[in-house]
């Protein structure tokens, strides 16, 4: 999948999505967003990411947002776990976000007010796919 389009090309659209964490153990992370979690689960397993044992959690957040909007999810979610000690990986698998970039203070204020759900959700997360 090639990298993030620019935000005159994203779809002003709104449309069902929903915000997931991939959980590979030892504190490491990577949050995304998709409209089709089952499909994007098979993408990440049949990429880089299938070497490493992983659980994705499905679904962190369900909002009808644009892809902009949710993605301010994604940022808030990952600075929430950021918080927690979390390691969060980006693109492509290994590479991990050592700062918190594009932070604006909706993001700061957004993961602040996710922390709890994100602290319950990775506190029960373990190693398994998700249910088909």
């Amino acid at each position: 999948m090639a990298g993030r389009r620019s935000e005159y090309t994203r779809t002003n659209t709104r449309a069902d999505r929903s915000l997931y964490i991939l959980h590979f153990g030892q504190r490491r992370i990577y949050v995304g967003q998709t409209k089709d979690p089952k499909r994007r689960w098979g993408e990440h397993r049949r990429s880089g990411w299938a070497e490493r044992p992983a659980s994705m959690s499905l679904v962190l957040v369900a909002v009808n947002a644009t892809e902009v909007e949710a993605e301010d999810y994604e940022h808030a979610i990952r600075l929430a776990a950021h918080w927690l000690g979390y390691a969060v990986f980006s693109q492509p698998p290994g590479l991990v976000i050592r700062r918190m970039t594009q932070l604006t203070w909706r993001r700061r204020w957004m993961a602040w007010k996710l922390l709890g759900k994100v602290r319950r959700v990775l506190r029960g997360a373990t190693c398994r796919p998700p249910a088909s």
